[in-house]
């Protein structure tokens, strides 16, 4: 696939952007290793014509291709081109596809809209938590594969073994070489149905969230949107962590209604068994001394993994208060807030140390 990439990078045309977007199929070419090879040769295509770009997030039925198709329009870094893609926020996209939206907008220092935020912020109450995976779903013409028909290649090559299902986050890239390594182990090992994977995923969410990176917020929410209660507390309880993150992550961006339903959801199903005030505050005291632990730990590894589980211990409580929850009247917020604010500082200093 290397040399496929390098081939059409040394001479890019848009007809080629189709079969670029088929090597994404389920994200395969940024599992194989090769984003920033792949991203160079579709970038160089799409600088002469980006109309399959538009085509494919028109027509795609294959959530990766078009998620990579939005992140290709926004590196673009032309207005209009971003005008256009957020002009996608009133209609029914998925969540992670408004997040690389918003993140391209972000990294232009392009407002959106009030209306087109409100415009999402109604569909969020139609998207519920099974999202708009029935409006891609309907695009798939009858005995249709995943991947579009590519040009077949000079010498044929095996067909790759189909790529494990892995949150799109997992699998971007990052600056820095400490959470990109992690995101990678993470990713490489990652089965929706383990509770260390889920729970992986969540602490990297918490280092993505330490650094602002706008791949947190989207990992948080697909993990938030793909599990939903079946009873196995092994799942649920990473699963609530990354609710209660969604939930934050919605909060900061005046997303309430986003927030509310996230919350309803613990409320439904708690992930905290009920329990005695004395065990309570026992339990709730792990927040502070994960942090303690943090920051006296040497190893960088281990320092993060206290300092995210502060962030995920103080998280969960700051946002199901005030929900109804058995403990409301004994949790006080701004302790949490604080041993927050500390942890998630920490965490960002701590990653960005050599």
């Amino acid at each position: 696939m290397k040399k496929i990439l390098q081939a059409i990078e040394s001479s890019p045309s848009p007809d080629k952007l189709v079969d670029l977007l088929g090597l994404q199929t389920k994200n395969e070419a940024n599992r194989k290793g090769l984003a920033a090879e792949w991203s160079r040769a579709a970038l160089a295509c799409a600088r002469i014509d980006p109309t399959p770009l538009w085509v494919a997030i028109a027509t795609d039925w294959e959530s990766y291709r078009v998620w990579h198709a939005i992140q290709v329009l926004g590196a673009l870094g032309d207005a209009q081109t971003m005008a256009r893609l957020i002009e996608l926020g009133r209609t029914r996209i998925l969540r992670i596809h408004w997040s690389a939206i918003q993140a391209a907008a972000k990294a232009m220092s392009v407002p959106i809209p009030p209306e087109v935020a409100e415009a999402q912020a109604a569909l969020e109450v139609e998207r519920g938590s099974s999202d708009f995976y029935a409006v891609l779903e309907a695009r798939r013409p009858p005995d249709t594969a995943d991947a579009p028909k590519a040009k077949a290649p000079a010498k044929k090559a095996k067909a790759p073994a189909a790529p494990a299902d892995v949150p799109a986050a997992l699998l971007a890239t990052d600056d820095n070489a400490f959470v990109a390594a992690k995101m990678a182990s993470v990713g490489k090992a990652f089965k929706w149905t383990r509770r260390a994977s889920l729970s992986d995923a969540v602490h990297v969410a918490w280092c993505l969230t330490a650094l602002d990176r706008p791949t947190a917020r989207a990992l948080a929410d697909e993990i938030a949107d793909r599990i939903t209660f079946a009873g196995d507390y092994d799942v649920w309880s990473p699963a609530a962590n990354a609710i209660c993150l969604a939930a934050m992550h919605a909060r900061r961006a005046g997303d309430e209604v986003r927030r509310q339903a996230l919350v309803a959801r613990l409320v439904e199903h708690p992930a905290l068994a009920v329990m005695p005030r004395e065990a309570f505050v026992s339990w709730i005291a792990s927040g502070p001394k994960s942090l303690a632990r943090g920051l006296d730990e040497k190893s960088k590894k281990w320092a993060c993994e206290s300092l995210a589980s502060a962030c995920i211990d103080s998280a969960y409580f700051l946002e199901t208060a005030g929900a109804g929850f058995y403990y409301d009247g004994w949790i006080d917020r701004g302790a949490l807030q604080d041993t927050l604010d500390k942890a998630t500082s920490a965490l960002a200093g701590r990653l960005a140390a050599r």
